[in-house]
């Protein structure tokens, strides 16, 4: 009988940490999506482009001079130079090679495509640069161009991406808390007996707790940890059908080292990610416990049933 009542507890325990793992697991790829979240609004910023065209005539060492300037400013991620000849081939792959056998001429103007850092990119900033950059090349250049409505999109997008997520991992993490919750009141409903019969014996309620709370606090670890192991095995899964999604930059080939996954760069966000994992599930756990036994402490034998 005493055999029977330790297989029951165990398997008690085996599904308590696993649905704790699981759900853990859940919320820790939200949590993950959260804290990338800044990583892709930045990524998305950081494709925005605004155009700089040459007047005709203007000499090749002064576009390139230009061109190096920008790449040297704090603010600026990258400076491409694009001749009158790169953009009418470019203009030609998109609309044919005889696009400009009508008029006999390229009509189109040398250019540099700049990026911005994703901090800068706002509508104030770029009419400040546009203002700025105008102001000191008006000799050489004809026009800054930029899409303002793109910009509006994305500053606009971002903020209202930023807040679903936001309301998205509350409700998850109140989701999670309460199948946790739930699932360890079941697992202590099953001991409710025990629990009863120690108070008989003159047990205390602070040594009824004991056993109860650390099993608690063990389980939330283990879970934490198991879940940290399905994050991991997710990320390499994800890493070896979709690079990009964990690679930085316009890496796309599958790597299988650490460091290469990029995880040397977001270090700081599994650290916080991982801690807050293994931390939640055996807060979770140890309140859910704590709670749970209260109450079944609190029932009188008349109620057990």
């Amino acid at each position: 009988m005493q055999s029977k009542s330790k297989r029951k507890n165990r398997t008690s325990s085996v599904y308590t940490v696993f649905s704790i793992s699981l759900v853990l697991f859940f919320l820790g790829v939200f949590g993950w999506i959260v804290l990338k979240t800044n990583d892709l609004q930045a990524k998305v910023k950081e494709e925005v482009q605004v155009d700089l065209y040459f007047r005709d005539g203007i000499n090749d060492n002064e576009m390139l001079k230009l061109e190096k300037e920008l790449r040297l400013a704090p603010y600026v991620t990258s400076a491409k130079f694009i001749s009158k000849d790169s953009a009418a081939a470019q203009m030609g792959r998109l609309l044919g090679d005889d696009a400009f056998e009508i008029i006999d001429y390229n009509p189109l103007h040398a250019l540099i495509e700049v990026r911005f850092d994703a901090n800068f990119v706002d509508v104030d900033s770029v009419k400040v640069f546009e203002a700025e950059i105008m102001a000191r090349k008006n000799s050489i250049l004809e026009e800054v161009y930029y899409n303002r409505a793109q910009f509006l999109t994305v500053q606009k997008g971002m903020a209202v991406l930023k807040l679903v997520i936001l309301v998205l991992a509350g409700i998850l993490l109140v989701v999670a808390i309460a199948l946790i919750n739930n699932t360890i009141r079941l697992a202590i409903f099953s001991q409710r007996f025990l629990i009863k019969t120690m108070q008989l014996v003159g047990a205390r309620h602070r040594f009824i707790r004991k056993p109860f709370l650390q099993q608690s606090l063990l389980q939330g670890s283990i879970g934490g940890i198991l879940s940290i192991g399905l994050f991991c095995g997710l990320m390499f899964g994800v890493a070896h059908f979709m690079p990009s999604v964990i690679l930085s930059g316009n890496e796309t080939q599958y790597v299988d080292t650490i460091r290469e996954l990029g995880v040397q760069k977001d270090f700081q966000i599994f650290v916080i990610l991982f801690s807050a994992i293994i931390l939640g599930g055996m807060f979770i756990s140890y309140l859910s416990t704590f709670f749970a036994l209260r109450r079944y402490i609190r029932l009188e034998t008349s109620q057990l049933h």
